[in-house]
This record gives C-alpha cells, structure tokens and sequence, in this order.
C-alpha cells in the first residue's frame, strides 16, 4: 500500500471521528442547558420586573424568592 492512500485512509477516519466528538460535544451542551433551564424553576430573574399591583418596599434577597434552603447536616 503506497504511503499516500494510508495517510489518506487515516485522515478520513479522524475526520470521521471528528463529527462525532462534535456531536457529543453539542449534545451534551444542550442537555446541560436543558437541565439548568429546568432547575431554575418559574422564579423569575433578578433583572425581572415585578409583576401585579402589589407595592414592594425594602431590600429583595435570595430568601424572598420562595426557594426554601437546602439543610445542612454536619
């Protein structure tokens, strides 16, 4: 086998394998994104405006958001 079609042999199988990596590549980008966005819940962002009538007055922290701390057993 002349050296020519072996390399060419051996760099179609790493391009092969490429477009595999970069399948598993975006796939696993999209199942992470889908697992922080279902995380997150229907809490809104911080930025978000309030919604309704209601007047809010004071300082907003992470425990005014309804989200219930996990508890820490030592």
């Amino acid at each position: 086998m002349p050296w020519g079609t072996a390399v060419r042999q051996h760099l179609a199988v790493l391009v092969g394998r490429r477009w595999v990596f970069v399948g598993v590549a975006v796939l696993l980008a999209a199942v992470t994104a889908a697992v922080l966005t279902l995380r997150s819940g229907p809490s809104p962002a911080c930025a978000a405006p309030p919604t309704g009538n209601t007047v809010h007055r004071g300082k907003a922290t992470f425990y005014d958001s309804g989200v219930r701390a996990a508890t820490v057993r030592s």
